[in-house]
């Protein structure tokens, strides 16, 4: 038990540094040098490892480790177009059927998450950001959906980090208020545009910001930047 407990933390903690930043795309990390790290035996550590490969975060090659994943414009914009389509669907269908409690939750998340945001505080960010999207997602009444968008957000938890350095907090923020809103006027188009669009403006910010990255990561190897 105590091991199982152990490779979640391991878990946790790879995968704050990976969100972070800490540890780029294409650094490789081997059971050896984790176990040492985190002063744990080898089988905590490859079961963290196996975690962060089912989300898509590590890329695992027998005898030769794992490798962060490396993260594509076409990564991006093909999760944000399914993003876009399942939570504006959802957002539509829960406007005429989301509780005023679960509302007021949201409204108290929303508080959660401009602290954090502010804070930099990645994983606190990032939970919230999700509890916020499935907390109105699960009043569509399409439990297989709930499944999906839940199933799809792990490995492209990184796409949200980049999001709030490249936006404004308003912006971030802003979205959700304007979900709320729609929320509490029981009007479904307006949820879902505003949904859509979000992940849209999302799509557009993270690949402008990932290129930009990547121009700076390229001059720099070449002794010009």
């Amino acid at each position: 038990m105590e091991k199982k407990v152990l490779s979640f933390e391991i878990a946790d903690s790879l995968r704050e540094k990976i969100i972070s930043g800490e540890l780029e795309a294409g650094t490789r990390i081997t059971e050896g040098s984790l176990a040492r790290a985190y002063g744990a035996s080898r089988t905590p550590v490859r079961e963290a490892l196996k975690m962060l490969e089912v989300e898509g975060i590590v890329e695992i090659s027998p005898y030769k480790g794992a490798v962060i994943s490396s993260v594509s414009e076409s990564d991006i914009k093909n999760y944000y177009e399914l993003q876009g389509l399942l939570v504006s669907y959802a957002a539509g269908k829960a406007a005429k059927k989301i509780p005023e409690s679960a509302i007021a939750e949201m409204e108290s998340a929303l508080k959660k998450l401009k602290a954090q945001i502010e804070s930099r505080y990645y994983n606190g960010m990032l939970q919230t950001h999700n509890d916020l999207l499935e907390s109105f997602v699960k009043y569509c009444g399409n439990e297989r959906l709930l499944a999906l968008v839940k199933s799809v957000n792990p490995p492209y938890q990184r796409f949200r980090v980049l999001l709030n350095e490249a936006h404004s907090l308003e912006d971030v923020l802003s979205f959700y208020e304007e979900i709320i809103e729609a929320f509490r006027s029981k009007d479904s188009r307006r949820a879902a545009f505003h949904a859509a669009k979000y992940s849209g403006d999302s799509s557009v910010v993270i690949r402008r910001t990932v290129r930009k990255l990547s121009s700076k990561g390229h001059k720099g190897k070449n002794g010009s930047g």
